[in-house]
């Protein structure tokens, strides 16, 4: 989100649940927004109405989309209070509201610096919500008005050579948080993670390495294991910034009410032998749920990517993604996205960039239980200009077209945009 509107202060709008996520506010009307400070104390206002009402109906096993044809006034007021050196108590209202619609949510969170090394963080939300008759009955949702809770508790101990992690979250079924970010209810969730950090001064064959155990297990509130994993990872850090990176994980995670067992590893490795080019690549492979035939399976995932700067105006990047999906040894579909990206700088202030994503999808139908494409084909570009004349004020000039095609036609193009966007800031 970079809009400055939102940017500015964002700070004090963030708690441990995401229950402000300011591109909830999708294509706002008006809006008002206040922040300062007084004393040891913050202030957060925020006001906005939206010409789209989208909602997000969250469970255990995923969540559905919807909207209401009609405007959304949405509101939201945060105070945080400084205690201490380093401690903060604060407080959260959020209220998004429609015609024979409500959701309102409020709640209370801290944060406490024990000693140096030693915190703690927790919050407590309430919510409360109503939706349209019609709507509820459509979407499978509570008819009249239903409340929820979310509580987050989280122990932190961070030194120079330890860090160590022990945290607890609970959403009920009911909770919303439709000015936040919660796809996810119905979940008990308890993170574990320790990390021993070995540090070495530059010169030697390495300046960090980590050794990280880490364990997850969430259930929901009828006590079923929804989710389960437990991992390692050897993180590496040497000369000419080089980072090696492996992680091997086995986990627990239901499916159409099926506990897959999986068990995967992955490896990255990347550096910068000079101050102008980068190059690196990572590799993800072992078991995967196919999701559409709902299925054991097996999956392997490539990302080789490069970045190289030229005669300090040039900039070049490419990144590369294939990934496939296997079924008893038989491939159920391969998938193919490349993206280079150059940038050329006019200046301090204006530079010119152009971007293409080439994507294709090849499937064995005869492998698949739904109807699907043999070959799927896309290619986006962008053409950019963008002047800049103070940090937040800056104009752009683009153009953008969308090419498709499938085993029946070829690459058609399907769209073509012109478009421009000045965005201009001043203080008082």
């Amino acid at each position: 989100e970079k809009r400055p509107f939102v940017l500015e202060s964002a700070d004090v709008l963030t708690t441990p649940i995401n229950a402000v996520f300011t591109r909830t506010v999708a294509d706002p009307l008006a809006g008002v927004k206040l922040t300062g400070n007084v004393g040891a104390s913050a202030i957060g206002l925020f006001a906005a109405r939206d010409r789209i009402t989208n909602l997000i109906f969250p469970a255990n096993q995923g969540s559905a989309a919807d909207f209401l044809d009609q405007d959304a006034y949405s509101l939201v007021g945060r105070y945080r209070h400084d205690v201490g050196g380093s401690s903060s108590v604060g407080a959260l209202f959020t209220g998004r509201f429609g015609e024979d619609y409500r959701n309102a949510l409020a709640g209370a969170d801290a944060f406490l610096q024990f000693t140096r090394s030693n915190s703690l963080r927790a919050q407590l939300l309430l919510s409360s919500t109503e939706y349209p008759r019609a709507l509820a009955t459509s979407a499978g949702q509570v008819a009249g008005t239903f409340a929820g809770s979310a509580a987050s508790l989280e122990l932190i101990h961070a030194s120079r050579n330890w860090f160590a992690g022990l945290s607890y979250e609970d959403l009920s079924p009911e909770f919303r948080a439709d000015l936040g970010f919660v796809p996810q209810v119905d979940v008990r969730t308890m993170h574990a993670g320790l990390s021993r950090v070995f540090r070495r001064a530059s010169g030697g064959w390495f300046t960090q390495i980590n050794i990280s155990p880490f364990a997850r297990r969430t259930q929901d509130h009828g006590g079923r294991l929804t989710d389960q994993l437990a991992s390692l990872e050897i993180f590496y850090q040497g000369p000419s910034q080089t980072q090696f990176q492996v992680e091997v994980t086995r986990a627990q995670e239901l499916f159409a009410d099926v506990l897959y067992g999986l068990s995967r590893a992955f490896i990255s490795f990347n550096t910068r032998p000079t101050g102008d080019t980068h190059f690196g690549g990572f590799v993800d492979f072992g078991d995967a749920i196919d999701f559409t035939n709902a299925r054991a399976s097996t999956s392997v995932i490539l990302g080789p990517f490069f970045s190289v700067n030229l005669f300090d105006r040039l900039s070049l990047e490419a990144s590369y993604r294939d990934q496939r999906l296997a079924y008893h040894g038989d491939q159920v579909f391969r998938a193919k996205l490349f993206q280079p990206r150059v940038v050329y700088h006019l200046g301090r202030r204006a530079f010119v960039r152009a971007i293409v994503q080439y994507r294709r999808v090849d499937r064995t139908p005869s492998l698949y239980s739904v109807p699907v494409n043999v070959k799927d084909e896309s290619v986006l570009t962008q053409l950019l200009f963008s002047y800049k004349v103070n940090p937040q004020t800056v104009w752009f000039v683009g153009y953008g077209d969308n090419y498709l095609g499938t085993e029946r036609y070829d690459l058609t193009q399907r769209s073509r945009t012109f478009f421009t966007k000045l965005g201009y800031a001043w203080r008082p």
